[in-house]
């Protein structure tokens, strides 16, 4: 399995991030995201339960082409 995690901004409301430290912030957390991806197209990715919180209908899960990127756009609703 390929996999290749990349850290970059697209957008920001707080600033722009450095590439210092998102250099260091991938050094971090690059081994991490790698494991509990490969793990998780093995097992399934569990998602965790939050009483009266759910997903709403107009959750999707979008598979960027060009990019080769995930992008989760999730709606939540508070029940």
């Amino acid at each position: 399995m390929n996999l290749q995690v990349k850290f970059f901004e697209i957008n920001s409301s707080i600033g722009n991030f450095s590439e210092t430290f998102l250099h260091k912030f991938s050094l971090l957390c690059i081994p991490i995201i790698e494991t509990i991806f490969k793990s998780s197209l093995n097992i399934g990715i569990p998602l965790p339960i939050v009483k009266d919180i759910q997903l709403a209908n107009g959750s999707e899960l979008t598979i960027l082409e060009k990019s080769e990127q995930i992008r989760i756009d999730a709606n939540l609703e508070y029940i």
